[in-house]
């Protein structure tokens, strides 16, 4: 497998047409959103991933698996102040971050902290073959195989935090899918 990661755009467009080209990438579903997500409660991590379906439909489209990976401590890498929502707004409108976030000594340089990444199983959307093995997934996905794939998801991420979060030091701390 060849994982490309795209750092330049991640519209549908684009991700379309890397997996039409056979290319494997890695995406980061939380963007710009998950930037403005209320600051932490000390015993809480967030991960924006409830209405994020996009990947799914591409990845049934396209027939390739979704492997499920959670990066433990990224949350404590910087700080960030908290602003009103308008400039979630003007973010999204721009799309360009406009967060204001800080590391060692005030500046853009990260905390020092151990990183964790844990690695699940992947996920295959449903195919089906026929007698000489030629694949009859249909490539439009319905909302329910969409759905359905969508919640394995969010439970795998779900485990995979509940499972090493001891290994980490975060025994206390509890994963929310907003």
């Amino acid at each position: 497998m060849i994982i490309i990661y795209v750092s330049s755009d991640a519209s549908k467009i684009e991700v379309d047409r890397a997996l039409s080209l056979g290319s494997r990438i890695g995406v980061s579903p939380g963007g710009i959103a998950e930037m403005f997500v209320p600051l932490n409660h000390p015993n809480d991590e967030y991960a924006l991933l409830s209405n994020r379906k996009g990947i799914i439909r591409m990845s049934i489209k396209h027939g390739v698996p979704i492997v499920p990976i959670f990066v433990f401590g990224g949350s404590k890498t910087f700080h960030r102040l908290g602003l009103p929502s308008f400039f979630e707004y003007l973010s999204n409108m721009l799309r360009i971050s406009l967060c204001f976030f800080y590391g060692k000594w005030g500046l853009p340089i990260p905390f020092r902290t151990k990183l964790l990444y844990v690695i699940g199983a992947p996920l295959f959307p449903a195919t089906s073959l026929t007698e000489d093995g030629q694949d009859t997934t249909k490539r439009i996905a319905s909302t329910n195989q969409v759905d359905a794939l969508h919640r394995m998801f969010c439970d795998r991420i779900l485990d995979l935090f509940d499972r090493h979060k001891f290994a980490y030091g975060w025994e206390n701390k509890h994963l929310n899918i907003i």
